[in-house]
């Protein structure tokens, strides 16, 4: 037989049938899963049994308790087939293994099978680990203690004949560390065996926690260092793969080398739905393919600028348009044709002195009527050309839309995830008149043609990410093909990225462009790109100063510098506090409009 133990009441015995089945306490509610990798034998409770995982319930659930036997490794995962079946984001389908190294008492081995998201014991990752009595486990998004028996004290051999063969599992200590944030299950940490530990203080609420602790999770910090746990939002690692292989090969036909990653989505975390993104992203879209074909199926008047010119954003201080080496060939082509009534003409208009060449007089004349079809500067245009895309083309129009949406989806979600839909919604158009202002002050009169696109505002957002989500790892494709349509050589990787490096190398990539390329030339506004990402990260650091949203310590300070980030930013138990009084607030409104 079989017993099995919770705090409320005695110990139930139940069959070594029970293997793979579940037992519920009815007074508590623990639930007991008896899991081993094959069928156990009568009378294996007495030396077996005795080592279990456990999530401590938290008061909204009940503690979960398996029970680990056998000797065949026990597997875990999200398929259905394994040993122990765990849901969510994080857990790969075949995520590790159990393996027994000893009996009596039970001594196991957590294995990494390999999974994206790795197995944490004690918040190191590990591709093996012996585990001890109290170690943490981490595995996807549950939290569970490593708990082994402890020794019974001696017995007469009668008195154990009077009893039955049991498994010989307690629960160990008692002593909470505190609710994990964002919904992971109550921890504790028992003493290990050996010598006893010193139970240390938290740094940050300066409570006494469990001996040999090494976080506190009511904080959710490293005591050590203060720095912060990292918590971050899943995915199916291998859906995701398999979607973004699928796409990619079709894009590749078009896009066939990729210099620079290229981002897929970010494990950054926040509690809000991102429906301002959203919505900034669907509106985009509408209006740039609008834009695209109300510019192109209009009738346009050559002495004037063409339809929609003025929602582009122009410089007040533009110059004499720039002509291309194309256009330049033709002003040539124009000139040597130039009859004696038109030169004269010219002459009188641009040069009364006769100094100029006709080649000079043509091209007089060609940036004069290009400069009357150029639009004149709004403020509005400020905000309006964030929602345009390139109208010079079906296929620029595409890529250029299409790469800014990519950008905006992956980074500015999580942005409006932390900070709110509001806050987005007053956020967006503020960086794309930043990343606006900046672009026309460092081109002046270079910029003589009309700038639109929403990356600088989108640079904006991911400027924000850099300070608020440094560390939050960022899914990442890089690919090549080689040769032609379906014989081609077709390379794919993907792979995961520090947020912190990812934005670092494409803002780099903009300022050695914005240094080697003439200001206002090239084809991409490189100074809307830092002006917009500079303003993201002064918008970034006022968050993570004034405290105002909770960054649950992943921003820059709180990474890099740890408890000594404190005297400017706050304790973390500070927001622990925030949101009990939050919490208590919004219990007792509801309380008193259910009254009413």
């Amino acid at each position: 037989m079989i017993e099995i133990h919770c705090n409320c009441a005695a110990p139930a015995a139940v069959p070594e049938s029970m293997v793979g089945q579940s037992v519920a306490c009815p007074t508590c509610g623990q639930v007991t899963h008896i899991v081993a990798g094959e069928p156990l034998n009568m009378g294996a409770g007495v030396a077996d049994l005795d080592a279990a995982l456990v999530a401590d319930g938290d008061g909204t659930t009940a503690t979960t308790k398996y029970l680990l036997g056998g000797t065949v490794d026990i597997q875990i995962g999200k398929l259905p087939d394994r040993h122990i079946v765990l849901t969510g984001p994080l857990v790969s389908r075949q995520h590790c293994r159990l393996v027994r190294v000893d009996f009596g008492p039970s001594c196991w081995k957590i294995v990494d099978t390999k999974s994206r998201n790795g197995v944490l014991v004690n918040l190191h990752r590990v591709a093996e680990h012996d585990l001890q009595d109290g170690d943490i486990v981490q595995i996807g998004e549950s939290v569970f203690r490593y708990a082994v028996a402890r020794p019974m004290a001696a017995v007469s051999p009668a008195a154990m004949a009077s009893q039955p063969a049991r498994a010989a599992v307690a629960a160990v200590s008692d002593m909470p560390m505190g609710r994990p944030p964002r919904g992971l299950p109550t921890i504790g940490i028992s003493a290990p065996r050996g010598p006893a530990l010193p139970a240390p203080v938290c740094p940050s609420c300066d409570k006494t926690l469990a001996p040999g602790a090494k976080i506190c999770v009511d904080c959710g910090i490293k005591i050590k260092d203060g720095r912060p746990l990292l918590t971050s939002l899943g995915g199916d690692e291998n859906r995701l793969a398999e979607t973004a292989r699928a796409w990619i090969q079709l894009i590749s036909l078009v896009i066939r080398v990729t210099p620079m990653p290229i981002p897929l989505r970010s494990e950054a975390y926040g509690e809000h739905r991102p429906y301002a993104i959203w919505t900034i992203a669907i509106l985009t879209t509408i209006v740039s393919i609008g834009f695209f074909c109300f510019t192109t199926s209009a009738d346009a008047d050559h002495t004037g600028p063409p339809p929609g010119a003025n929602l582009m954003l122009w410089s007040p201080w533009a110059g004499p348009p720039e002509l291309s080496s194309a256009m330049m060939e033709r002003v040539r082509d124009a000139a040597r044709h130039l009859s004696g009534d038109d030169r004269d003409e010219l002459r009188q208009e641009f040069d009364p002195a006769g100094n100029m060449s006709d080649d000079d007089l043509v091209r007089l004349e060609v940036q004069k009527l290009l400069a009357a079809r150029r639009g004149e500067f709004h403020w509005y245009q400020l905000v309006t050309h964030a929602f345009l895309h390139d109208n010079s083309s079906i296929f620029a129009l595409a890529m250029h839309l299409g790469g800014n949406m990519l950008f905006l989806l992956v980074f500015g979600t999580r942005v409006n995830s932390l900070l709110g839909n509001i806050v987005t919604v007053i956020l967006y158009p503020i960086l794309a008149i930043g990343a606006a202002t900046v672009y026309l002050i460092a081109t002046g009169e270079n910029a003589t043609g009309p700038m639109l696109g929403a990356s600088g505002a989108i640079m904006g957002l991911a400027g924000a990410y850099l300070i608020l989500f440094p560390v939050h790892r960022v899914v990442c494709a890089m690919w090549i093909r080689l040769g032609l349509f379906f014989r081609a050589a077709f390379t794919c990787k993907i792979f995961s990225i520090r947020g912190f490096w990812f934005l670092l190398m494409y803002f780099a990539f903009d300022v050695v462009e914005s240094a080697i390329t003439p200001a206002g030339g090239g084809g991409v506004a490189h100074w809307a790109h830092i002006g917009g990402f500079v303003i993201g990260a002064l918008v970034g650091l006022g968050v993570v100063f004034s405290r105002q949203f909770d960054t649950n310590g992943g921003d820059l300070l709180s990474v890099t510098l740890g408890k000594h980030a404190w005297p400017l930013i706050g304790k973390p138990s500070a927001w622990v506090l925030h949101r009990q009084t939050a919490g208590m607030i919004a219990n007792k409104s509801s309380g008193a409009q259910r009254v009413a």
